[in-house]
């Protein structure tokens, strides 16, 4: 009988990831029409899987990359792309004075002149800051020469090497964060490779 609640409540929940993904998340990193904010762990695991999918499209970008990226993402943001840091309400004035920081954004909660850099990008796009898709393409496409961090980042082939050398090079997040971020990214890796 644990047998079989065990099997229908794994189905339930993998029903409603599926569900999540096929309702709006795209699979491509050009922005789509709405936005997203991460509220429940099946929403999570759904951006999550997304994301992991478009980065699997980059030549040379591996499991263990993705993984990386995904536990700092993780730690940052808890891959809701609307969060504003300290959960602070979003003000566009403060948003766009660079010399302000701790006032970071997004999945990766970009701050000071990236922030700025990210919210005037989503406006030469005629798109909203907190479109995931849109944070994810400016992430691989359009921070300055960060992006080209991420991608050293990404190619990686362990996952704990990974996490570290994307924290510190491309995130700049706290260095006591180290452990958890690879914890996350071990769990990843886990779940999608």
């Amino acid at each position: 009988l644990k047998g079989y609640l065990v099997a229908i409540l794994s189905l339930v929940f993998l029903i409603v990831v599926i569900i999540g993904m096929f309702a709006g998340n795209s699979n491509q990193c050009q922005s789509t029409a709405s936005d997203v904010s991460v509220t429940t762990s099946a929403d999570k695991e759904a951006i999550a899987k997304s994301i992991h999918d478009n980065l699997k499209k980059i030549s040379g970008v591996t499991e263990a990359g993705i993984a990386g990226y995904l536990g700092n993402t993780e730690n940052e943001s808890g891959f809701n792309a609307s969060i504003v840091q300290s959960n602070a309400t979003f003000n566009e004035a403060t948003a766009m004075n660079a010399s302000i920081s701790g006032y970071a954004l997004g999945l990766n909660q970009w701050d000071n002149s990236r922030r700025v850099e990210l919210l005037n990008y989503a406006k030469s796009q005629n798109k909203k800051w907190t479109d995931a898709s849109l944070q994810l393409d400016f992430a691989l496409n359009h921070d300055g020469t960060n992006y080209d961090l991420l991608k050293q980042g990404l190619k990686m082939t362990n996952v704990d090497d990974a996490t570290e050398f994307l924290r510190a090079k491309w995130e700049r997040g706290g260095a006591g964060t180290t452990s958890k971020r690879q914890a996350y990214a071990r769990a990843w890796y886990a779940k999608f490779s």
